[in-house]
């Protein structure tokens, strides 16, 4: 693929080669006549511009070159044609109407026009024209029929690709200029189904001139410099990649034939190498099957040999280790029948063991339960004692604090004695200033009763106001307002004059009632002086009585003290000996739970003794499978 690639870049760059220098050849032809046909116009116009003179030019002109043997000739505006004497150039009946007389009249230099067919000979021509300065001021025009011939050898015949093809396209015209084949030149290439034609329509309608592939071929396309040619050289892909093709088979057949001699190589290499593996595999299965006893044949120095000489090594060293495993077998079994009698001794000592300690745990927990029966009564018995001691004090602090408690009660009665009295002094002299309160609030009636009346006069004034502000008129109209807010201000007075007399009349009936309290009070004053002194006395004798009290209290603590001291000590003795048969009793039933492991040990040593000896069985009989 990159030799295709390679070779189809290569192509592509030569035919662009080959079709540029077409293009050049084609150009150059067309130059070399129009410097011809220039030199012609540049001496045409040196003459004086007189038929004769036109006419001896144009003779040196005729069968001057194949391409135009009819040489040059001029056409007029008037309609008059100048031609060499020996032309048979024959003259046209309109002649202004005519192609090239049309184009040389837009061109000041020689140029070329549109191809065409001529009628009387068949020969494909093009027209080269340009318009003449006459002397005389009449319109004319120089013409030459160029004929195609050289220019279809160029595009056919002058291609430097072997296998490549042209042809020649107008595109301004639409038409075929030079084709292989014959029938096509002269004839419309718009709509052609001839791919390589159609291709280049497309690619002229684009203006994309890039070399490109279609339908097998490879198209080079070049416009021409002096006119509206295209040449369009082709190639197929085929003749381009022959080369490839035929390496592509070479290269096939050189590898089927390496495949062959491979094939051979490996069969004999394979059978070479596969007869020691196949007697080697025999010697592993045979292993796998558990004989030992095979030799293995070892020759060479490859991985073959390097494996069966290991295989050898390793039959070697399994046979030893068979024949110690089952030495080890049959030593094992002995041991585990051994083992298995004297676990079953142990199993049943065990078992007794365990069934005595059950018995002694039993006996010691019974007594270790009576004992901290004691022990807890003991214990009991000392609390109650020491809380009745306890309580014996709180009762002496209690009662002494009750001594103490009477004798302030007794000299606070006496101070509330003394204070009854100056409080009934002070009523008095509260029951004098309240007195004075009640007469400061009628007074205070009688001023508001001024003010009330004082507000009524001045509502009374506003009223009159505003009737003589309203027949004012408008002079009275702020004296009307004045007015109004002089009346609401009294309205105001009226009403907090209510207000306040209503709220003394309340302060006049509390004042009496204050009045009333503080007599009733200082009568319950002096009734309750009398009843503290009498309590005064009372309290005196409840104090001597609390005071014997205590000392009786006194008395019966001190012996509380002494049992208290009885109780504890026996307390102790009993917790001691309580906590003594907890330690037995831990002591058993630790031994309890050794005996009851030991039993278990016992029975699983049995249990393992006899695993023991039925896997040695089991083994022995695996061992006799190898052969040694």
């Amino acid at each position: 693929m990159r030799a295709k690639n390679i070779i189809q870049s290569s192509a592509e760059e030569l035919l662009n080669v080959s079709t540029g220098e077409q293009v050049n050849q084609i150009d150059a032809w067309l130059e070399q006549k129009l410097a011809t046909f220039q030199a012609a116009k540049v001496a045409i116009e040196a003459t004086d511009g007189s038929d004769k003179a036109i006419t001896s030019i144009l003779d040196q002109f005729y069968g001057y070159d194949s391409a135009f043997p009819e040489g040059l000739y001029v056409g007029t505006e008037s309609g008059k044609m100048l031609k060499a004497a020996k032309s048979n150039k024959s003259a046209v009946g309109n002649m202004k109407e005519t192609n090239w007389f049309i184009e040389g009249t837009t061109r000041f230099n020689m140029g070329y026009g549109t191809p065409y067919v001529q009628e009387d000979t068949g020969v494909n021509t093009i027209s080269a024209s340009c318009s003449l300065l006459n002397k005389s001021g009449e319109s004319s025009v120089l013409s030459c029929d160029v004929a195609l011939e050289r220019i279809s050898i160029i595009v056919n015949s002058l291609i430097s690709m072997d296998g490549a093809k042209s042809f020649l396209l107008d595109r301004d015209a639409g038409v075929i200029i030079s084709h292989s084949d014959g029938k096509l030149v002269n004839t419309s290439y718009t709509g052609s189904k001839d791919p390589i034609i159609s291709f280049a329509e497309n690619r002229i309608k684009s203006g994309d001139y890039s070399i490109g592939n279609t339908n097998g071929y490879m198209v080079s396309m070049k416009e021409t410099s002096r006119t509206n040619w295209v040449l369009v050289s082709y190639i197929p892909e085929s003749v381009v990649l022959a080369d490839i093709q035929n390496l592509r088979v070479f290269m096939i057949i050189i590898a089927v034939v390496f495949m062959i001699i491979l094939v051979v190589l490996t069969e004999r290499v394979i059978n070479y190498v596969i007869r020691p593996v196949k007697k080697l595999t025999k010697t592993i299965v045979a292993m796998t099957e558990g004989d030992f006893t095979v030799a293995v044949e070892t020759k060479g120095s490859d991985e073959i040999a390097v494996m069966s000489r290991s295989i050898e090594k390793f039959v070697q060293v399994m046979r030893g280790m068979i024949s110690d495993i089952i030495m080890i077998s049959k030593q094992l079994n002995n041991q585990a029948e051994n083992s298995s009698y004297v676990s079953e001794d142990l199993y049943d000592s065990a078992k007794t063991q365990s069934s005595s300690m059950e018995n002694l745990n039993a006996t010691v927990d019974e007594l270790a339960h009576s004992v901290n029966e004691i022990a807890e009564n003991a214990t009991s018995l000392a609390m109650v004692v020491a809380q009745t001691g306890e309580d014996g004090g709180i009762v002496n602090k209690k009662m002494s604090e009750t001594v103490e408690v009477s004798e302030e009660g007794r000299r606070d009665m006496e101070k509330v004695n003394v204070a009854m009295e100056e409080i009934q002094t002070s009523f008095t002299s509260l029951e004098a200033q309240v007195n004075k309160v009640g007469i400061s609030t009628q007074e205070i009636t009688n001023i508001v009763g001024l003010i009330g009346n004082i507000a009524e006069e001045t509502n009374l004034l506003a009223l009159n106001a505003s009737i003589e502000a309203a027949r004012a008129g408008e002079a009275g109209r702020g004296f009307a307002v004045v007015a109004t807010e002089i009346g609401k201000l009294a309205n105001t007075s009226a009403a907090a004059v209510q207000d306040i007399s209503s709220l003394i009349e309340g302060i006049r009936e509390l004042v009496d009632g204050t009045v009333k309290q503080a007599n009733d009070s200082a009568n319950s004053i002096k009734q309750s002086s009398t009843m503290i002194t009498t309590a005064l006395e009372t309290f005196d004798s409840i104090y001597e009585t609390v005071k014997s009290t205590n000392v009786i209290i006194q008395g019966m603590i001190e012996k509380v003290k002494r049992v208290d001291d009885v109780a504890t000590n026996v307390a102790a003795i009993t917790q001691q000996q309580a906590a003594s048969s907890e330690e037995i009793l831990a002591t058993s039933d630790s031994m309890l739970t050794h005996a009851m492991s030991i039993t278990g040990n016992s029975e699983k040593v049995a249990t393992d003794a006899v695993d023991l000896a039925s896997t040695a069985e089991r083994l022995e009989k695996q061992i006799s499978t190898f052969k040694i």
